[in-house]
C-alpha cells in the first residue's frame, strides 16, 4: 500500500430511531456504564484518602487492565446483579475511559475526573464484536430487536471498529461508527491565510470575507423566553419536562446551524488550496472578557481550527500551518515585512506603513501575512521532502 493509499480512521454519525423497548434497553446500558465509572472513581478516591493517612496500604494501579479486573467480582454481588443485563465489553470500555481520564490528568495536572450525571448527554461504546449493521438496521448485543438507522451515506464495506450510541438532552439518539477508509486526494493549488474575527468571522487573503451569522445572538431572545417558562414549571411535572425539551431542542438547532456553516466553509478551503495558515488564538484567555465572551463562543474559532486540522489530514494534499500565538500578523506590513514604530491599537481598522507607504486594511493585511507564512512552510517542506499535514509554526523572530 502506497503512502497516498494509507487508510485513515473516521467517524460516521447517523441518527437512529429506537422503539420504546429499545429506549428502555439503552437507558439500562447508559445507567450501567455510568454506575461503573462512578463506582470505580469513588473507590480510587477512597483508596487515595486512606493512603494519605497510612502509606503502607496497597493501592490499585490505575490502568485499563487493573480496573477491568474489578468488574467480575462487582457483578457477582447480589445487589449489583442488574449489571449483567448490559454487555460486558461496554462496562469494560467505561472502566477504560476512567483510566484514560486519570492518565490525562497525571500528564497535564488539570481536569481531575468528575462523577458522571444521569442528566445531559449519555453515551456508551460497543466494540465491533458486539454490534453489526446490515443496510439501515443496527444490531446491538443483548437487544432483541433491530434499531432503525438513517444512513446519509454508505459506510465503508470493511474496517468497522467501534460504535458509540449517544442520547442528547433533547431526546435524540445517534450512532457514531468508527471506520477505516481511504480518502480521496484533493487537487487544490492555492495558498490562503485566514484571519478570524467577530464582526467578520474570517477575512481571507484572496479578498473574500466570511460573514458572521451570529446564530446564538439571533436566537438568544427566544432562548431567554423559553428558559423563563421552564423556571416557572413545577419540578418533576410533565409540563416541566416538555419545557426542558423545548430549550434543549433550540440549543441543538443553534449548534447544528453553527456546525453546518463551518463545515461548508472549511471543506471549500481545504479542497481549493494546498497550504492554509491560521492563527493559534488563545481562546481560553480571550473568553474571560465578559463583554465579548458570548460573541467569541458563538464564533466557534476552536471548531474552525479542529475541522481544518482533520480535513487537511484527510485531503493528503493540503498543509495547515498554525501560526505562533505571538506572531504579529496584524502589526507587520505584508509588503516590506516591517513593524510600525508604534503599536497599532485594537480599534484601528486602517493604517499606512510608514516605510513603504502601503495602505492596509487591518484584517486583510493580517491574512496576507498568514498567507506568506503558509507559502514559506509549504516550500520549505517541499525542499526537505517531508510529508506532513499540520505544522505548528516556530516562535516568531524578526531576524528570520
Amino acid at each position: 500500500m502506497t503512502q497516498n493509499q494509507k487508510p485513515l480512521v473516521k467517524g460516521f454519525k447517523c441518527r437512529i430511531y429506537p422503539t420504546k423497548e429499545q429506549k428502555d434497553y439503552l437507558q439500562k446500558v447508559f445507567g450501567s456504564a455510568r454506575f461503573i465509572y462512578n463506582h470505580l472513581l469513588a473507590e480510587l478516591k477512597d483508596e487515595y484518602e486512606n493512603y494519605k493517612k497510612d502509606q503502607s496500604i496497597q493501592r490499585t494501579p490505575i490502568n485499563k487492565i487493573s480496573l477491568a479486573y474489578k468488574l467480575p467480582s462487582l457483578k457477582q454481588k447480589e445487589e449489583y446483579q442488574w449489571l449483567n443485563d448490559a454487555p460486558a465489553q461496554v462496562l469494560q470500555h467505561a472502566s477504560g475511559q476512567l483510566a484514560e481520564a486519570f492518565l490525562r490528568f497525571f500528564k497535564s495536572k488539570i481536569g481531575y475526573p468528575r462523577f458522571k450525571s444521569k442528566h445531559g448527554r449519555q453515551s456508551v461504546t460497543f466494540s465491533n464484536q458486539i454490534y453489526s449493521i446490515d443496510g439501515n438496521r443496527l444490531k446491538l448485543l443483548k437487544c432483541k430487536s433491530l434499531f432503525k438507522v438513517k444512513l446519509h451515506r454508505a459506510l465503508p464495506s470493511s474496517g468497522l471498529k467501534s460504535c458509540t450510541v449517544s442520547k442528547t438532552p433533547s431526546g435524540k439518539y445517534y450512532a457514531s461508527f468508527l471506520c477505516e477508509y481511504i480518502p480521496e486526494k484533493t487537487s487544490g493549488t492555492g495558498f490562503l491565510g485566514i484571519d478570524a474575527g467577530i464582526t467578520d468571522l474570517a477575512t481571507l487573503s484572496n479578498g473574500l470575507i466570511l460573514l458572521n451569522p451570529k446564530h446564538y445572538v439571533k436566537q438568544q431572545y427566544r432562548l431567554a423566553q423559553l428558559s423563563r417558562r421552564l423556571t416557572r414549571k413545577q419540578k418533576g411535572s410533565k409540563n416541566r419536562n416538555k419545557a426542558r425539551l423545548k430549550v434543549a431542542r433550540l440549543h441543538d438547532h443553534i449548534a447544528n446551524q453553527r456546525c453546518d456553516y463551518m463545515h461548508k466553509f472549511t471543506t471549500s478551503v481545504i479542497r481549493e488550496n494546498q497550504a492554509v495558515a491560521i492563527e493559534n488564538l488563545q481562546i481560553r484567555n480571550m473568553i474571560k472578557n465578559r463583554r465579548l465572551s458570548k460573541h467569541i463562543a458563538d464564533a466557534a474559532w476552536g471548531e474552525m481550527r479542529q475541522q481544518l486540522a482533520y480535513k487537511a489530514i484527510a485531503s493528503q494534499n493540503c498543509l495547515l500551518v498554525i501560526a505562533d500565538p505571538y506572531y504579529p500578523s496584524t502589526q507587520l506590513c505584508h509588503r516590506c515585512n516591517t513593524k510600525p514604530s508604534q503599536k497599532i491599537k485594537l480599534g484601528v481598522t486602517k493604517w499606512v506603513c510608514e516605510y513603504c507607504g502601503e495602505k492596509h486594511q487591518r484584517d486583510h493585511n493580517a491574512s496576507l501575512n498568514l498567507e506568506v507564512l503558509a507559502r514559506s512552510y509549504y516550500y520549505q517542506q517541499k525542499r526537505n521532502g517531508e510529508i506532513a499535514s499540520i505544522i505548528l509554526a516556530k516562535p516568531y523572530s524578526p531576524l528570520i
